[in-house]
């Protein structure tokens, strides 16, 4: 009987063993990646550099191989198509075809000048950063805007090329919406950080400094427990930039780096084990196929910022967490009160480096790189020069936060994404926070006690939500927006976040 079933499906179990392999080799690639970061000897890196490079050339060959494309246009032709696929399965189709246009439009010639200026585009922004000059990376965003803008003429010459960009890390985002979105960001969120730069600032003093690493990894080993990460199939390691890696269901790394700063560490912990809950949410059924994978960057950052700033930023969290830290933690005076830990956690400031920003200015941070990024890739001919750029980054930042980068290093150049070609990433960052927002207003109306579970550190029914309507869900629908209206009934809406942080801050700011 099983043999029959499959016979309907035509060459689809054919197809999905390719894909499954190439998943495969895809978890080995990025646990070299996470080893490379986290336990290598420095000594190997020429070695691993080498390694990453043989199996780039296996897994190029196998994701754009003739085989795989037939098998592909074969399982899309079946005659029974409509009737015989589920609907993940369908998607999954849909993904490949995707995966394997993504991987076979771009030219090898190309796709090599791309990994060349990767490998030197990173060395050449750590020089500039090192001299505190934008000059000397200029060449390097330059070169990238040239290559990308041919990449996605090959990709798809009917979009801007920023749109091809975006659609890498963001499926079915363009920058007509993503200008869309920010509008609103500019009319609702902008005078919301100039009404809070007005006013007093809470004293942080009670947060920020002082707490050693010992106790610290306890109560974040102790937080990412109760939020659900399950030990036995993902670890917490140290790293110098916190990250995550998926690389199956059953083996999910996160990594933290421990300052002696409450807020960072411990917010840092909820982050990356947010994004670690999605990677072991994904469908087990479909884990190692397309459709089992996270949608897109946004929906990723969903997840780590539904945790961070939705869960652990709330007053509810801290009712149950300030005890703890304060067992914990014995410098911290038992007279410490709740209001001031919660001020202090939730304090805005605008300041001039996006990764330091706190979760109102941070907005503006993105909404500044995605004008940019724009610019560059759908401009005509040489990008603008060097001091031209400058002077717009800086201009920008004195009219979106009230304040000019005095050097380079804290301006134009304190990014690594355009090193690495990373140009259409950034919005990303924002649609998450504008998702997890959305999703979580979604898990208050299906789960009205939510607020006293939290409180009381209990964190479970929200995680089984989450796995429902995201983690389990994978890439089911072709787009953030479709996801959302899909699953909690509307598309990406940032007046959702601005209401909330209107709300959220009036009452701690005295606005």
């Amino acid at each position: 009987a099983l043999m029959a079933g499959a016979e309907d499906k035509g060459a689809y179990p054919r197809l999905a063993q390719a894909l499954a392999d190439i998943n495969s080799l895809q978890g080995v690639a990025e646990l070299l990646e996470w080893d490379s970061e986290v336990m290598m000897p420095e000594k190997a890196a020429e070695a691993r550099g080498k390694q990453k490079g043989a199996l780039a050339v296996v897994l190029h060959e196998k994701e754009t191989s003739k085989e795989l494309g037939a098998l592909i246009d074969e399982v899309r032709a079946h005659p029974g198509f409509d009737a015989v696929f589920s609907a993940k399965e369908k998607a999954n189709i849909r993904d490949a075809k995707r995966n394997f246009d993504l991987a076979t439009k771009v030219p090898v010639n190309l796709e090599r000048r791309l990994a060349e200026l990767t490998a030197k585009g990173y060395s050449v922004w750590a020089q500039a950063r090192k001299e505190n000059n934008f000059d000397v990376f200029w060449p390097v965003v330059a070169e990238w805007v040239a290559l990308l803008r041919e990449k996605a003429k090959f990709i798809n010459p009917a979009l801007k090329p920023y749109d091809v960009m975006i659609d890498q890390f963001e499926r079915g985002m363009t920058s007509e919406r993503i200008a869309e979105i920010f509008a609103v960001v500019k009319r609702e969120i902008l005078p919301l950080i100039h009404q809070i730069s007005e006013k007093a600032q809470p004293d942080t003093s009670l947060v920020a400094h002082g707490y050693p690493t010992a106790g610290q990894e306890t109560i974040s080993r102790g937080v990412a427990t109760e939020m659900g990460f399950d030990w036995k199939a993902g670890r917490l390691d140290t790293s110098v930039h916190p990250f995550t890696v998926g690389i199956h269901p059953t083996d999910v790394r996160i990594t933290t780096r421990f300052k002696d700063n409450l807020a960072e560490a411990f917010t840092g912990v909820i982050h990356e084990a947010g994004h670690g809950l999605y990677e072991q949410g994904r469908d087990p059924e479909f884990a190692d196929q397309p459709v089992g994978v996270p949608l897109s960057m946004g929906l990723h950052e969903s997840q780590s910022l539904l945790w961070e700033v939705m869960v652990s930023k709330s007053r509810d969290f801290w009712r149950h967490y300030w005890p703890i830290v304060l067992k914990t933690f014995p410098h911290v005076p038992a007279t410490a009160s709740l209001d001031a830990a919660y001020a202090a956690i939730n304090k805005v400031a605008p300041g001039c480096v996006r990764t330091e920003a706190d979760e109102v200015t941070y907005h503006a941070h993105i909404l500044l790189r995605a004008e940019i990024e724009a610019l560059l890739l759908n401009g005509q001919g040489p990008i603008p020069d060097p001091n031209t750029l400058r002077q717009l980054w800086n201009t920008k930042m004195q009219e979106y936060l009230g304040i000019t980068p005095a050097t380079d290093n804290d301006g134009i150049l304190q990014d690594v994404h355009w090193s690495e070609g990373l140009f259409g990433y950034f919005p990303s960052y924002s649609l998450g926070a504008m998702a997890a927002c959305q999703l979580y207003q979604a898990a208050l109306k299906a789960i009205p006690d939510l607020p006293e579970q939290i409180a009381a550190g209990k964190f479970h029914v929200l995680r089984e939500w989450l796995r429902e309507h995201v983690h389990s869900v994978g890439s089911l629908y072709g787009s953030l927006d479709e996801h959302l209206q899909n699953t909690i009934g509307s598309r990406v809406d940032p007046s959702v976040l601005a209401q909330f942080l209107h709300t959220k801050y009036t009452p701690l700011y005295h606005l």
